[in-house]
């Protein structure tokens, strides 16, 4: 689940910033959610959220305890939604 939210977030950068096309997004990606995230955050904080989804897969691979992993980065996420 968490590689599908660094997959829409990464979607949802590149529509942002105009590159789009440059990357070669497939069909089974969801382009209409990427296109609702581009228009809801900045570049920066798209960028930012990458990176907790990002951390938390890793903490999580490296069985780190869920339950904290997952608040982590859901506080995060939400914090990182205040910040626009």
């Amino acid at each position: 689940a968490l590689e599908a939210l660094i997959l829409n977030f990464r979607g949802a950068l590149l529509f942002k910033v105009g590159a789009v096309e440059l990357a070669g997004l497939d069909a089974s990606e969801d382009l209409a959610v990427q296109r609702r995230l581009a228009q809801a955050g900045s570049a920066e904080s798209l960028s930012e959220q990458i990176e907790l989804l990002s951390q938390a897969r890793e903490n999580l691979l490296r069985s780190f305890n869920v339950r904290l992993t997952m608040s982590v980065l859901w506080d995060g996420l939400a914090r990182e939604s205040y910040v626009r």
